[in-house]
């Protein structure tokens, strides 16, 4: 008779032996992937990007737009913010101040876009510095038509670096298509800790018209 302990007799050849619970506790693991380091299992990033949040616009609609709070963070160098705003205006943004949760507004953006259209061929240049926030989609779009806005930072939430991001976006109006590039800056070292997103001329961010997804990565 074997053991109660699992140890081999020497009447016994051992075939095959499992352990109480090969896998860490999956509490609080939400979104983790297995990893390894070549001798143990643990929870961690399965990529080189991590979701950090994602959804839709308000609901009810507001035409103060969406606020992404406590989306950047020490935790990640990298960030990817995409969303999509099916509407027939452009996006305004503000940084989030760390300190105390609220946008910032102060006068201190710089920003700069490359806008080119095809079926009404047109390309031309739209920024401003000294601005209370800055623009990343600069044109009307189409209700319910194709959008995509992508911006990509450099450690927002460092306080001794100004923040600022890369702007890709693309979106239709009527059988024109807009393409944008280019960028914008907060012209003061801050840590920031989100987003503020809405209307240019006022239109209602809702849950049937915007979506985003956060993304983050480590060096």
């Amino acid at each position: 008779v074997p053991s109660s302990g699992g140890s081999v007799q020497s009447n016994w050849n051992l075939v095959a032996k499992g352990v109480a619970d090969p896998i860490p506790s999956q509490s609080g693991n939400a979104g983790k992937a297995l990893v390894t380091n070549g001798s143990t299992v643990s929870w961690g990033d399965g990529g080189a990007w991590t979701k950090i949040a994602g959804g839709v616009g308000p609901n009810p609609g507001s035409s103060a737009g969406i606020q992404l709070t406590n989306i950047f963070s020490d935790t990640y160098n990298f960030y990817k913010v995409l969303y999509s705003f099916r509407q027939d205006d452009w996006t305004r943004i503000r940084f989030i101040k760390a300190s105390d949760g609220n946008p910032q507004s102060a006068a201190n953006y710089t920003w700069s876009i490359w806008h080119g259209q095809i079926n009404a061929d047109v390309t031309n240049h739209q920024g401003g510095n000294n601005n209370t926030d800055f623009t990343a989609m600069y044109w009307n779009g189409t209700d319910s038509g194709f959008s995509l806005c992508e911006l990509q930072l450099w450690h927002p939430y460092a306080s001794s670096i100004k923040t600022g991001c890369k702007i890709h976006s693309a979106f239709n109006e009527g059988s024109t298509l807009h393409t944008h590039t280019g960028g914008a800056v907060y012209d003061v070292a801050e840590a920031h800790s989100g987003l503020e997103i809405w209307g240019s001329a006022g239109d209602i961010l809702s849950s049937t018209n915007f979506n985003y997804i956060v993304l983050g990565a480590k060096i």
